[in-house]
């Protein structure tokens, strides 16, 4: 399996809005664009709980089990308890209606259905953004939820820190009926950045790609291949995956590739 680089920002390092969310004593409503730190927020607080009082478990859950495996990674850095009480949501759901925990943390709320939050035995604080839906059809609103959990204290996050400032430009231009507060792009006027380039090419079928699309990508990763540096390839489908596997054997020294929560571990290094 990949060497993947796991990189837990330092606690002394959260903003004063995260800091907040953190040591709130009541359950949380945490909320934010994408990059803002919702999943760094509950992982500092589900990790604060085994620390403070390992008797009072906490369970933290998120939705994909990519995320799951890179969350648990980060907690076992700090407390191996903690990292042990890291599961999906959707493989968790018998449980968190059968047993009682000190507090369930969702990390990617929005991605559940209402009925899943029913009948909850626990205490449960959550991270949700609307624009971070994946599935409209299966999904829980942050209206929805707030009507589910009334009580949760809410926090608002708006620092961005996985963009730039022109990325979130371009974002914007290129999606003008996403909501993508002014706030956040003036935030960034420490994190200017490059200009994103943009290539057009015959994309991916099932079984071929585009030469064009393909060398700019193997140019990519021979330019910021680094050991604290994770380079990710994403498709939505799982044949898709396959046709980028065969692409990268032989090219790439060291991969892995993750599809329908199974992991297919090759000898593999920091791609996905």
């Amino acid at each position: 399996m990949a060497e993947y680089y796991f990189n837990l920002p330092p606690i002394t390092t959260l903003t004063i809005p995260q800091q907040a969310a953190l040591d709130d004593p009541a359950q949380i409503a945490l909320s934010g664009g994408p990059g803002t730190g919702k999943s760094v927020v509950s992982l500092w607080r589900h990790i604060s709980n085994h620390m403070s009082n390992p008797a009072k478990k906490s369970l933290l859950l998120t939705y994909t089990t990519t995320l799951k495996e890179y969350l648990k990674a980060c907690c076992r850095s700090q407390n191996e308890d903690a990292a042990k009480m890291v599961a999906t949501s959707l493989k968790s759901r018998d449980k968190i209606h059968k047993y009682k925990f000190a507090e369930i943390i969702i990390d990617e709320a929005q991605d559940l259905d209402e009925g899943y939050y029913h009948g909850i035995l626990s205490n449960v604080s959550y991270g949700a953004d609307d624009s971070q839906i994946l599935y409209p059809d299966h999904c829980c609103y942050q209206s929805q939820l707030t009507s589910l959990f009334p009580d949760n204290v809410e926090h608002v996050l708006s620092k961005n820190f996985r963009s730039t400032q022109k990325i979130m430009k371009f974002a914007k231009a290129t999606f003008p009926d996403a909501v993508i507060p002014r706030e956040i792009i003036d935030g960034l006027a420490s994190n200017i950045g490059e200009l994103p380039v943009f290539m057009v090419s015959d994309g991916i079928s099932h079984e071929r790609t585009d030469d064009k699309q393909n060398n700019a990508i193997l140019e990519i990763i021979n330019a910021f291949k680094s050991d604290t540096h994770n380079i990710a390839i994403l498709v939505p489908w799982k044949s898709e995956v396959q046709v980028f596997e065969n692409i990268l054997k032989g090219k790439v020294d060291d991969f892995s590739l993750y599809y329908e929560n199974i992991v297919v571990p090759l000898k593999s290094k920091r791609v996905l």
